[in-house]
């Protein structure tokens, strides 16, 4: 009997998943990592801006105050003396600021940050996580030396 055709071989399938193992155990780990970073550069980065944005507030209101702008002296006077110069109606407003500095804190206030919930990890990920991923990388490469090692049946 002469067998022409082609014979299946069970042992690619061994590679294929064992190289599945190992692509999940090397990739998946610094792909998390990657996105944890990234997370962590953009908060970084907005807090950044806003530390350079208060700096650059600061630096006005000073060059402003040193100048003697009539403006931010006027409203430096208003606050300190609660706005009763010359006879005028004072309306007392709890919240406003009663300092210059709490009114410059207040003006370069920042805005609120959302975090979004991280998405919870897929099976592949919890699997390849932490210490497993030794194990997961081994028992990949087993298999792959499996399925180097075995070769197409042969029933003739």
């Amino acid at each position: 009997m002469n067998r022409t055709a082609l014979q299946f071989d069970s042992g690619w399938l061994f590679l294929f998943a064992g190289c599945t193992l190992l692509f999940a155990a090397i990739v998946l780990p610094a792909k998390q990592e990657l996105v944890n970073l990234q997370e962590r550069l953009q908060i970084i980065q907005n807090e950044h801006a806003h530390i350079t944005n208060r700096i650059e507030h600061y630096q006005s209101f000073f060059v402003e105050l040193t100048n003697r702008e009539p403006e931010l002296m006027d409203r430096i006077v208003r606050m300190q003396t609660t706005g009763a110069i010359s006879g005028e109606y004072v309306v007392f407003d709890p919240n406003a600021a009663k300092t210059p500095l709490q009114w410059l804190r207040r003006r370069t206030a920042r805005e609120m940050l959302i975090v979004q919930s991280p998405q919870p990890p897929t099976i592949l990920e919890e699997i390849t996580a932490q210490d497993r991923r030794l194990w997961v990388a081994g028992f990949g490469g087993l298999i792959v030396f499996v399925g180097l090692v075995q070769g197409p049946r042969r029933d003739y």
